[in-house]
């Protein structure tokens, strides 16, 4: 992938989604995110998953969405520094 990530998270952050299973697998495969360890859980009891890009405590939180909900109207910011030069090598 990139190495180092060219980006960062300003902070913890939740993103609702409709496949957690497809879009853990996108962040991870096109973002290079992994999986956290982490032992926490869901105040909600939805399913979820913690993503990390590197060993620091920011991550974002992918949470399924119930079915037939629509997701909270909000955004994730994501920090890039030269993402342009990475982009294009």
């Amino acid at each position: 992938m990139w190495g180092k990530p060219p980006f960062s998270i300003a902070d913890n952050c939740a993103v609702e989604v409709r496949n957690l299973p497809a879009v853990r697998d996108w962040y991870k495969e096109k973002l290079g995110f992994h999986e956290a360890d982490t032992d926490r859980q869901e105040d909600s009891g939805r399913p979820f998953t913690d993503l990390c890009i590197s060993s620091d405590d920011t991550f974002p939180s992918l949470v399924e969405l119930d079915p037939g909900k629509s997701p909270e109207r909000q955004h994730v910011i994501f920090y890039a520094k030269n993402l342009e030069r990475h982009i294009n090598g």
